[in-house]
């Protein structure tokens, strides 16, 4: 259901135009969230975060960082937030 209403909420905002921010420490939530609870490996959660960089409409804080912590991940492996 909250997922629904997120959803929702978000489809509204981006047919308004608008662009979402994503916060740093909500990429880390939504890669342990996946690894944790939904046993994506490591390589799955990297596709997941470049389909979300990609995504139109999301904006990305700190961005620079982002792409470097991606960077890292990929080439020494480890926790995304450890990145």
């Amino acid at each position: 259901m909250l997922a629904q209403q997120v959803q929702e909420a978000l489809d509204a905002e981006l047919d308004a135009g608008r662009e979402c921010l994503v916060g740093q420490i909500v990429l880390c939530e939504l890669v342990w969230v996946l690894n944790r609870l939904y046993n994506y490996t490591t390589a799955q959660c990297q596709h997941t975060v470049a389909s979300l960089l990609g995504f139109a409409g999301l904006r990305f804080e700190a961005l620079p960082t982002v792409m470097a912590a991606f960077k890292a991940l990929q080439h020494h492996g480890g926790d995304w937030t450890d990145h």
